[in-house]
């Protein structure tokens, strides 16, 4: 069986059916839902070093918010998910022999309990702020959320900190908020 099988049948015995009571969709090996103004999105992704039975793969969400323009088609917020929650690993390995059952409980496991529990009350971007996973995208995110919450004091601080660190790349605070569509903030 090849690692892209061994990862398929992971998922069918035990995330695949739990993350469909919970309101996801299902399509490869992407799972997305509509919850209040959010599209809520958790996908694998295989290594490309993947050779025969042996290799890997990494999970992902992603959130998009209605708050935060919907003619942007790219995720709000996204990250691999050892980046919000310290109990995952940064990626899964898979092999012939690995105990099937047992991989798939603990798959389903770190990813329901640590990533879709959290997310189950979120339904908006002011719910989101709550769980504290802004800081797992370093750059932008934290600013645009602050923005789209009303908090510009704390949007424009955070654009200042963001366009000092690359100033040395010819990033600007002018640049960064017409980048992310700050306008509320130009001077």
């Amino acid at each position: 069986m090849l690692a892209r099988e061994i990862v398929d049948k992971l998922v069918g015995l035990s995330l695949h059916p739990t993350l469909k009571t919970r309101g996801f969709k299902k399509s490869g090996r992407r799972f997305s839902r509509r919850h209040g103004s959010t599209q809520q999105t958790i996908w694998l992704e295989l290594s490309s070093w993947n050779r025969g039975s042996e290799g890997s793969f990494s999970v992902w969400v992603s959130v998009k918010f209605d708050e935060m323009g919907a003619d942007n088609p790219h995720p709000d917020f996204f990250s691999r998910i050892d980046g919000v929650t310290g109990l995952a690993p940064p990626a899964f390995d898979v092999n012939a022999s690995i105990p099937l059952e047992h991989a798939a409980q603990r798959l389903n496991e770190i990813v329901v309990e640590d990533v879709v529990a959290p997310l189950d009350p979120v339904k908006s971007l002011a719910d989101f702020e709550s769980l504290g996973w802004a800081d797992a995208m370093p750059w932008g995110f934290a600013a645009r959320m602050a923005y789209h919450l009303g908090k510009d004091a704390e949007a424009a601080s955070l654009i200042a900190r963001e366009a000092a660190f690359f100033s040395d790349r010819g990033v600007t605070e002018d640049g960064l908020l017409e980048r992310y569509r700050l306008y509320r903030l130009r001077r």
